[in-house]
């Protein structure tokens, strides 16, 4: 598992008052201030016992940013750790912390109470489905409104929906999920209620587009947040949202013996923007089912002529036998092949009416990248979803081995460890990055330099231009690759010479493998014992 580098501290730290008196009781109190660049802020602030972790107390600081903890005991020490509600400061902590001997405060006044956040919409199952984030740690109740038309918080109408105090998403089964409607989330504490933005649900749009924006760049894997179609943030959506996306519809097929996963068309746009409450811009992703405007079909789906409806991607790793590339589970995928003799293998299977086999491609590889990204919000594959395959020293696993299976992404079988795959569609000519379209053998300059100088690297920031938008190539990037600290903690390389890429990662790469691990560092007739491939087919 990869484990993050401490962050920038970007809140002050938090002070604790200590006095000079006589210990005649065994409790004590913590109290102290919190300030974000110098003004006193309102956050959670939570009190661990040091020596064994456990969560003692947890509190807010008030719109003055005091916070206090009482009935502590003196002889002991504790962390304190304050948490910015909005996700715009990495937390900071005041570590070794010892209470000051002391009564109880008078009971403080109650908590401000906030609205909910990051309000969304969408549809589950033709149901039309709002969902959001508490930030209170009290509260009695939670209202949903709902209108065919805008609502002022003056004038709302009667609760669609009285849910329990802590409910983060609603089934509105009494929405008609095509037509327009608006949203507001009440939170009721005593006589009390804050409302929330206002959220649109827009039938065209339900299903179509969604997106992630990259929040912080300087945490492991990134720090991102779900986006609706105008950038603005929205609560992650619940994992039955994505099954229900035709984006995300991927579907198994045996095709001439070979399992494959169908990755159905889907459009994407490549941005930096501003994301409030964040300053600055910020790189963003947004993927959809149907052509909108801004938005661009993913170079897997472009033809010769039209557009593919889908392509297919090897279910499993690489099995060449008979000449022939497979994509079959209970077996020991092939290695010690050159990218070009791989190439041979795949269209080796197009004979007897079949067609349509080839080598995967980097283009391919890219939209099962973007799915990742949207659905988990997350460039650490390892650590979102497994390790993986990728501390061995021994013999390659069968494809359907369990480690494989852990690495797996909407039903394709070890995306990386085990054994690096060649593909197709990327390489490095004469210092640049190079591609072709899978229905070309013509290779096209991008103009774009190869990152680091051709040495081994990680990205932290993403180029976002139109050659290489669809991909994940380092703009700004952290040039020790050892799988910790980076936007993308996986490892890349584009060599100086005329190379051909790897992808995912081998057994013995460890931190460095993951989803977006990519060497274009080796000749196209190299060939390593941990080097195999993977099938596709262009239907």
């Amino acid at each position: 598992m990869k484990h993050p580098h401490l962050r920038a501290l970007n809140l002050n730290h938090i002070t604790t008052r200590r006095v000079a008196t006589k210990i005649l009781t065994r409790q004590g109190y913590i109290a102290g201030t919190v300030r974000i660049e110098g003004a006193p802020a309102r956050c959670r602030v939570r009190c661990i016992e040091r020596q064994t972790g456990r969560l003692v107390a947890e509190t807010w600081s008030s719109d003055q940013g005091q916070y206090r903890f009482d009935y502590l005991e003196i002889h002991r020490r504790y962390q304190v750790v304050a948490m910015d509600y909005q996700l715009q400061y990495n937390a900071v902590i005041a570590d070794n912390v010892g209470p000051v001997p002391g009564d109880p405060a008078p009971t403080d006044p109650e908590e401000t109470l906030l609205a909910a956040l990051r309000v969304g919409v969408t549809t589950v199952d033709g149901v039309v489905t709002v969902f959001w984030r508490n930030p209170n740690l009290t509260q009695d109740e939670v209202r949903l409104y709902r209108s065919s038309a805008p609502m002022p918080p003056s004038s709302l109408p009667p609760p669609a929906a009285t849910l329990a105090a802590f409910a983060t998403q609603y089934s509105d089964t009494a929405a008609d999920p095509d037509a327009d409607s608006y949203y507001r989330i009440g939170v009721v504490r005593g006589a009390t209620e804050v409302i929330s933005e206002e959220v649109r649900f827009d039938p065209d749009l339900a299903g179509g587009i969604i997106g992630v924006a990259l929040i912080n760049s300087s945490v492991q894997g990134g720090e991102l947040a779900h986006i609706d179609s105008t950038g603005s943030i929205i609560a992650s959506p619940p994992p039955a949202y994505f099954d229900q996306h035709p984006c995300w519809n991927l579907t198994e097929e045996v095709v001439d013996g070979q399992h494959m996963i169908n990755v159905p068309k889907c459009y994407f746009r490549r941005e930096r923007i501003t994301v409030p409450p964040y300053a600055g811009l910020k790189d963003c992703w947004w993927i959809s089912s149907t052509p909108q405007p801004g938005f661009t079909l993913f170079p897997a789906f472009a033809a010769e002529a039209g557009e593919l409806s889908h392509f297919q991607y090897g279910k499993y790793e690489g099995y060449v036998t008979g000449g022939k590339l497979c994509s079959l589970p209970g077996v020991t995928p092939t290695a010690a092949r050159s990218w070009t003799t791989f190439q041979s293998d795949a269209t080796a299977r197009n004979v007897g009416g079949v067609t349509g086999f080839r080598m995967c491609h980097i283009d391919m590889r890219a939209v099962i990248q973007w799915l990742y990204l949207i659905e988990h919000a997350s460039f650490d594959s390892q650590e979102t979803t497994a390790e993986g395959y990728v501390f061995g020293s021994g013999s390659a696993l069968v494809t359907d081995h369990a480690a494989n299976l852990a690495a797996s992404y909407r039903g394709i079988v070890g995306l990386w460890g085990n054994h690096s795959e060649w593909i197709d569609g990327i390489r490095t000519a004469g210092g640049f990055i190079e591609r072709r379209p899978h229905f070309s053998d013509e290779w096209a300059p991008t103009g774009v330099p190869i990152p680091n100088n051709g040495d081994s690297h990680q990205a932290v920031t993403l180029l976002p231009g139109a050659p290489v938008a669809d991909l994940f190539i380092a703009d700004e990037f952290d040039p020790v690759d050892d799988g910790l600290g980076s936007t993308i903690p996986d490892a890349a390389r584009f060599g100086t010479g005329t190379n051909y890429p790897l992808a995912g990662g081998r057994r013995t790469d460890g931190l460095r493998a993951g989803l977006w691990y990519l060497f274009v560092d080796n000749t196209a007739t190299y060939t390593n014992t941990t080097f195999g491939s993977r099938l596709a087919r262009v239907p």
